[in-house]
């Protein structure tokens, strides 16, 4: 720092230009695309990042002042008043672009079937719970089975045709409405 506003300029450009070819791979119509940039900035010979926002639109002289002063101000907030050393400078690391491309459509998701709320394990078999630290008789119940509003108590098995969920005693699972198993201890 100070760094040529051209260069942040340019080098911002490339990176909307890159997501701006990924976003059109991508086939969809788009009602909005926004872009939200952050630079990672240290102090010289730090290894100490810091993410900072980078305003959208072109950048002046003034912005590099300004990010510069943003980035003094996050970093005494995370490393405490003082900690900072300007002397020894400041680089920009990273230069981060993310885009956000918005569908015209609010997907509907199809409703999940509902459960009886008081689900049948398909099987009880021993399973080594690492919590009591001991091999317990325990529930097993099928993913598929399981409808909205099931509730489960552990300690309980939940099997699914892509993961295996373990509930120790004092857990708890409720299904929603698009189908997830909600958990809470």
């Amino acid at each position: 720092m100070p760094v040529d506003p051209n260069q942040v300029n340019a080098t911002f450009d490339r990176l909307e230009e890159h997501l701006q070819t990924q976003l059109a791979a991508q086939d969809l119509e788009f009602s909005d695309i926004r872009f939200e940039r952050e630079a990672d900035i240290r102090y010289t010979m730090q290894l100490a990042e810091v993410s900072v926002p980078v305003s959208s639109g072109t950048i002046s002289h003034e912005d590099v002042v300004l990010l510069s002063k943003s980035f003094e101000e996050r970093y005494e907030q995370r490393f405490g008043k003082g900690s900072g050393f300007p002397d020894a400078g400041i680089q920009i690391i990273t230069y981060r672009l993310r885009a956000v491309g918005c569908l015209p459509i609010r997907p509907q998701l199809p409703p999940f079937h509902d459960g009886s709320g008081a689900p049948v394990p398909r099987a009880r078999r021993q399973v080594f719970l690492d919590v009591v630290r001991r091999w317990e008789e325990t529930p097993i119940y099928h993913y598929l089975d399981l409808g909205v509003g099931d509730a489960i108590s552990g300690p309980a098995v939940v099997e699914a045709p892509t993961t295996t969920v373990a509930l120790p005693a004092g857990c708890n699972a409720v299904v929603d409405r698009l189908g997830n198993l909600s958990i809470t201890y």
